[in-house]
């Protein structure tokens, strides 16, 4: 996909999820990792990787991907839902930034939905063809930090909780 970091080739597909990466991600409690299973093998992931420093613990970097058969069926949807469900029940747990490119409407509307914002932007980031695309960098308060913050109502979080029809039907967990 044009709006991937790596070209096709550059990273083995079965890499995404190593077990040396879910060994480092178990060792942080804010870190998590949710897969999405098919019977054809992995449709997509979502990972959460915690701050690690005493001024960075609050924090959390996400990452998500969804192969091509699989877009725009809900399946991004449900992958952030079960991260934002995560960052709810972590203890300390408020920010949550990623980043994106910014051609990438359908992902920015999707993150948008879930309440993510543009924070900032890093100029000719990637290098697509002959063009350079800006990266986006995105943030998300989680509810707690917003209700107990002076910066108003807001409905974007609303529906956080994973569904358990949502579950079974993509196998979504730890």
């Amino acid at each position: 996909s044009s709006h991937l970091e790596t070209e096709p080739g550059e990273l083995e597909e079965t890499a995404c999820v190593s077990h040396s990466l879910l060994e480092a991600l178990g060792a942080n409690p804010s870190s998590a990792v949710f897969v999405a299973r098919r019977t054809e093998g992995l449709a997509g992931w979502v990972a959460l990787y915690g701050g690690q420093l005493r001024r960075t613990r609050h924090t959390a970097e996400l990452e998500i991907g969804v192969r091509r058969a699989y877009r725009r069926r809900g399946l991004g949807h449900a992958l952030l839902k079960a991260a934002l469900r995560h960052v709810a029940a972590s203890d300390g747990l408020v920010k949550v930034t990623l980043r994106v490119m910014g051609t990438n409407a359908p992902a920015l509307r999707l993150f948008a939905r879930h309440g993510f914002e543009v924070e900032g932007r890093v100029r000719a980031a990637f290098r697509v063809g002959d063009s350079c695309v800006d990266e986006l960098i995105l943030g998300h308060q989680s509810v707690r930090h917003r209700e107990s913050s002076a910066q108003g109502p807001d409905g974007l979080t609303q529906g956080v909780a994973l569904e358990p029809n949502e579950r079974s039907c993509w196998n979504v967990g730890p």
